[in-house]
């Protein structure tokens, strides 16, 4: 009997991809003279569009990567991996304005439920929507002072992104 044959051997086991559990992966070939591109990976639903686009960069220390989520049209939790390396303490500045953006939030139940996911000079906080008051966001912010906002909505053209003051 093969891996992928059921045990009646009435025909082949659906896949993961099959039964809408995950999303199928859908890699951006590399296409002469742009390489911009290349290497992204569509998450495609079971109707064949696209929940969401990510790639995944060298950072300039050559030791570390960024993970980059982009054309967002589904509701997106972020689970992280509990065997992934540890990070380095982020800065004192830097958890300071993490801690001003996180107290600009409109409601305490967005205040409550934030949560931070970061790195030694920047931070990425994901505040689940609330209803009637807004839909989900992240909102990235450095220790450099820089602050950004990003809506993230069944929307047709990507994320929106928004400077917060």
């Amino acid at each position: 009997m093969t891996e992928n044959s059921t045990a009646a051997g009435a025909g082949t086991a659906l896949t993961a991809f099959d039964t809408g559990e995950r999303l199928e992966p859908v890699v951006w070939p590399q296409k002469p003279g742009n390489t911009g591109d290349c290497g992204k990976v569509d998450f495609d639903t079971d109707e064949g569009s696209t929940a969401l686009t990510l790639h995944a960069t060298r950072n300039d220390d050559g030791d570390s990567y960024t993970l980059h989520v982009g054309n967002v049209s589904v509701d997106l939790a972020v689970v992280g991996d509990d065997s992934a390396p540890k990070m380095e303490v982020p800065s004192k500045i830097l958890q300071e304005k993490v801690g001003e953006a996180i107290a600009e939030l409109r409601t305490s139940y967005e205040q409550e439920v934030a949560e931070v996911y970061w790195n030694h000079r920047q931070a990425v906080i994901v505040v689940p929507g609330e209803k009637h008051v807004r839909k989900q966001q992240m909102i990235i912010v450095a220790d450099d002072g820089f602050t950004m906002s990003a809506k993230a909505g069944s929307w047709h053209n990507g994320v929106r992104d928004t400077r917060i003051d």
